[in-house]
């Protein structure tokens, strides 16, 4: 990319073309540092919560990481009510597997610990969304981006768990962040050093490989030169290279690939649109809802998105309406999908609206632009909700990679100056508490495993449980174990089945 270009701003906002400052690290920023440090202080409450959901199976994981760390899937487990092969059901990379080994060297057991050592995770994910807040967003402010990512209840309830989601984050966001600056500054060896960090996001979560094209992506809508894209590239996918070659060896299949046979299915047309209003309703109430509200709050919002708004909202009527929804959904749940498929409803504009950008502008045949942009963060967005379709599970927390762009997407769509929009605020107030009340329900869920399992009185023969999640680990903490259909229980043995 030639230089004069590479200085102009790369944001579609009012203010127009102008020279920008290079991103500056957060920490060279007042408010951005009190941002995380009131996201951590907002963790210290939550810091000692009780294993759940997916926490138990990386936990097994990490006690067989030591002393052959790429044997670790060389076990069997009882995960969904039989004994396998831990290699042909964990459906995850090693990389937090061999993070928490170390880490259960000192934390011996003891929450807390195990929940302090995500913290550089959180803070690495919060300084990538300032820098490419600064890069994209630069007129409405990277704080804004910062801010709206670190009170987004996705991500704030994700930090109280062991599972890759957070560290995936890490890697995802400041790594795409690091290599969009070398890929600015044509700097090769920043470029290849900085796609290396965001390729290991693919060996914490599979997910992660969704970032190689991305990259690709960034490096051609901005003509990149292939001197510093092939490299940075190669590099990026480096680390699941290396995993796919060394559980090869170990197991006789790549894991990656053997997994794709286990997570991936097949959707019938009613299976998919549960799926995409499901992934669509969550960006919308948990993932991205303070810049969303910061944009429908705001007076001068154009009438397309009100347009879009309102088309979710009879959408949603439309579903509720039919014959076998009222009987899944409550009240409550209805009010919500109707609120979830208003705010999908405005975001779908403004991803329309890029595509359509970038179609007229024809940003294939001419260098970087706002339209380019526009077009790399709807790719972004996009490329996370399609490639979670294909996964047998769902979860708002597959939605992670998706947070930074689509407020950043949220973010360029305000007209006018930032310092009049005092409803910006208030959203961010609402995040907020949405955020510390969803954390709450978690913990409290949570905790009741560990409560019901520290009150049983000691087995006189051998305890039998079933159930998994948090419950599993802590009633195998006490010497029970789960029961399968291949369990030899004897006379006298006890069996728990929670209700």
């Amino acid at each position: 990319m030639p230089t004069d270009l590479r200085a102009v701003s790369a944001d579609n906002s009012s203010s127009g073309a102008g020279l920008v400052v290079p991103p500056r690290s957060v920490f060279q920023s007042r408010a951005g540092f009190a941002v995380i440090v009131f996201a951590l202080l907002m963790w210290l409450p939550f810091i000692n919560q009780a294993f759940t959901i997916d926490d138990t199976n990386f936990l097994a994981l990490a006690a067989h990481a030591w002393p052959h760390p790429l044997a670790l899937y060389n076990f069997r487990i009882n995960w969904l009510g039989e004994e396998q092969r831990a290699f042909d059901i964990l459906a995850n990379p090693p990389l937090v597997p061999w993070y928490l080994a170390l880490v259960s060297t000192i934390a011996r057991g003891r929450e807390w610990v195990f929940h302090l050592s995500y913290w550089p995770f959180l803070v690495m994910t919060l300084a990538g969304a300032y820098r490419l807040g600064k890069r994209f967003a630069p007129d409405q402010g990277p704080q804004w981006t910062l801010l709206w990512t670190a009170f987004a209840p996705g991500l704030v309830v994700a930090e109280h768990a062991l599972m890759p989601d957070v560290p995936l984050l890490s890697c995802y966001v400041l790594g795409v962040a690091l290599t969009i600056d070398a890929f600015d500054a044509d700097n090769t060896a920043f470029a290849v050093g900085a796609a290396f960090f965001a390729g290991m996001a693919a060996v914490i979560r599979y997910s992660g490989i969704t970032v190689i094209p991305l990259l690709l992506l960034y490096a051609l809508l901005n003509r990149v030169r292939p001197r510093t894209t092939v490299p940075a590239l190669i590099s990026a996918a480096a680390p699941l290279t290396a995993w796919s070659i060394a559980s090869y060896q170990v197991y006789g299949h790549v894991h990656w690939l053997a997994m794709s046979g286990f997570e991936g299915q097949t959707l019938d047309a009613g299976d998919l649109v549960q799926k995409i209003v499901y992934q669509c309703s969550s960006l919308a109430l948990v993932i991205a809802p303070a810049a969303l509200l910061a944009l429908l709050l705001n007076r001068e919002l154009r009438q397309s998105i009100r347009n879009g708004a309102a088309m979710g909202l009879a959408l949603s009527v439309g579903l509720t309406l039919q014959p076998w929804l009222p009987r899944l959904l409550t009240a409550w749940a209805a009010a919500l999908l109707a609120i979830g498929l208003a705010g999908t409803g405005a975001i779908g504009v403004l991803i329309t609206r890029n595509i359509r950008g970038a179609k007229q502008a024809r940003v294939w045949r001419r260098h970087s632009g706002p339209e380019a942009d526009g077009l790399f963060l709807t790719s972004w967005v996009l490329g996370i909700l399609i490639f979670n379709l294909y996964l047998a599970f769902a979860a708002v927390r597959y939605l992670l990679p998706a947070l930074v762009p689509t407020v950043l997407l949220l973010q360029r769509a305000f007209r006018g100056d930032p310092r009049s929009r005092r409803g910006w605020w208030h959203a961010t107030g609402i995040s907020f508490a949405l955020a510390a009340l969803l954390s709450v329900s978690d913990q409290q869920f949570a905790e009741v495993y560990r409560e019901y399992a520290a009150t049983l009185p000691k087995a006189t023969q051998q305890r039998w449980f079933t159930g998994h999640w948090g419950w599993q680990y802590y009633m195998e903490a006490a010497g029970g174990r789960a029961l399968s259909s291949s369990s030899n229980v004897q006379p006298g043995d006890e069996v728990i089945t929670p209700l």
